[in-house]
């Protein structure tokens, strides 16, 4: 008579075990594109902002976009990445805050970093020279470049993340 080992799995648990993984995979790639798809909405709002002349805000929505379309690939392979805003960290890593990085996206750390720079001085006073705000400091051009470059990481982002 045959006994299982308490190591071995007998075919139906090892069978759901694997159907477990599966929706795990299933969950993580629709939360996954969940943030892809917040993404691509805050591209439209940078657009809707360069329209309407508030360059700050379209540079800030362009940095939001790249930053949520990098999040998509941590959460699609369960990497977390709590309280971390810089894009070109997330892209790079940081093995002292336990990012893995994104290598299919390291060309575009320099990008990332020109964006990284809006997160702060697009909002608060104090964070542009002089005594000018945040909504009369940048121009058209600087928000349209903030949009290209949001444009090509969520392209690129989109690129890795499996279809649904």
């Amino acid at each position: 008579m045959a006994t299982e080992s308490p190591d071995q799995e007998s075919a139906p648990e090892a069978e759901d075990k694997a159907t477990a993984e599966t929706e795990a995979d299933k969950e993580r790639r629709a939360e996954a594109l969940r943030w892809l798809e917040q993404a691509e909405n805050d591209l439209v709002a940078a657009r809707d902002n360069i329209a309407a002349k508030h360059y700050n805000w379209a540079c800030y929505m362009s940095e939001q976009a790249g930053e949520k379309a990098v999040k998509a690939v941590y959460v699609f392979r369960a990497h977390p990445f709590k309280r971390i805003h810089w894009i070109a960290d997330l892209i790079s890593g940081d093995e002292l805050r336990g990012l893995p990085g994104v290598p299919e996206l390291k060309d575009l750390v320099d990008i990332a970093r020109q964006l990284d720079q809006m997160l702060t001085s697009t909002r608060y006073p104090d964070a542009v020279p002089g005594s000018a705000l945040p909504s009369q400091f940048y121009v058209e051009y600087e928000a349209e470049e903030c949009l290209q470059w949001a444009q090509q990481i969520v392209a690129s982002v989109r690129s890795i993340l499996p279809a649904t």
